[in-house]
């Protein structure tokens, strides 16, 4: 016996049957306080004569939606449908425009551009720092501004704002649009297929861009900047050196395999003062990526002379 209840004090004082006890005793409670609040509501509905069910799915509402699935619902399961439309519709157009909007500033904010950056810093910072209901508050205040959608407001326009929305010009599909598209897009893929073949054209001929970068530490560039005769102030060079660095990614990209990286960190001394890589390093390292290319120009040009 003795045993037994030695046991059973053990079980209940483990923490993970302590910790699921308090989790279910929690959910239990939960659930008894959300049906008492039910049962509260349907007396009180029942005492005022309205009956509480899905019977409003079938009736009509009297009411419009300004736009969607069913401006004029017959039935409120029709303006459910709307509403859950509508607000589909709202969520996916917010999502892509919040990913655009936001890729746009991120690169602005990483730009060169003195006014780019700061403007685009600027408005980060502020949608960030304001909580989100004042800017709601803000924009619903701005909207009221506006002046009311009146009747000769109806047209054709290019820009109109008011405190139902913004309108603006839209492309309107005529019959014949299909042909446009179609001469579109045969004109795409008549362009695409030149451009592939002068880009043949010129690689065959040996017209092909390379790069190569001269890279150096920081410290180096600083060491040697101090042996120029015109030394060039240390912020300036700090900056020319990191936005250098930024835009080594985009060359890489950009050039792909004909992109070549030449480590000129190490330097010599010479009588003293400091020298960069000799030029014949460069020169073994662009000869030997392009050897191809120049074999290829020497064989074209043993032709030409061949065939005059």
């Amino acid at each position: 016996m003795v045993k037994l209840l030695s046991k059973i004090g053990a079980f209940f004082r483990n923490v993970v049957v302590l910790k699921w006890a308090v989790q279910f005793i929690f959910l239990g409670g939960l659930i008894a306080i959300i049906f008492n609040y039910l049962n509260i509501a349907v007396g009180n509905l029942a005492n005022t004569n309205i009956a509480f069910s899905w019977g409003f799915l079938g009736e009509t509402p009297g009411v419009s939606i300004a736009e969607g699935l069913y401006t004029l619902p017959k039935s409120g399961l029709q303006m459910l449908q709307t509403g859950m439309l509508n607000m589909l519709r709202i969520t996916v157009t917010g999502i892509v425009a919040a990913t655009f909007f936001g890729t746009i500033l991120g690169i602005a904010r990483l730009s060169n551009n003195y006014i780019v950056e700061k403007t685009a810093t600027s408005l980060l910072e502020v949608v960030r720092n304001v909580p989100l209901l004042v800017q709601i508050l803000f924009f619903q205040a701005l909207i009221l501004s506006l002046p009311r959608l009146e009747v000769y407001d109806v047209g054709s326009v290019l820009f109109h704002a008011s405190s139902k929305g913004v309108a603006l010009s839209w492309p309107n599909r005529q019959d014949g649009a299909w042909m446009f598209m179609l001469y579109f897009l045969i004109t795409l893929y008549i362009s695409n297929r030149v451009y592939k073949q002068r880009v043949k054209l010129l690689e065959e001929q040996g017209y092909d861009t390379h790069m190569v970068f001269v890279n150096t530490s920081l410290e180096v560039a600083q060491q040697r900047n101090k042996e120029r005769d015109r030394v060039l102030p240390e912020k300036i060079l700090k900056k020319s050196w990191t936005d250098t660095r930024k835009n080594l990614g985009g060359y890489k990209a950009l050039f792909g395999s004909n992109f070549v990286l030449v480590d000129n960190s190490k330097f010599y001394k010479q009588d003293g003062s400091f020298i960069i890589c000799p030029l014949n390093s460069i020169d073994t390292i662009i000869t030997e990526k392009l050897d191809e290319k120049v074999n290829q120009l020497k064989n074209n040009f043993k032709a030409i002379l061949t065939t005059n």
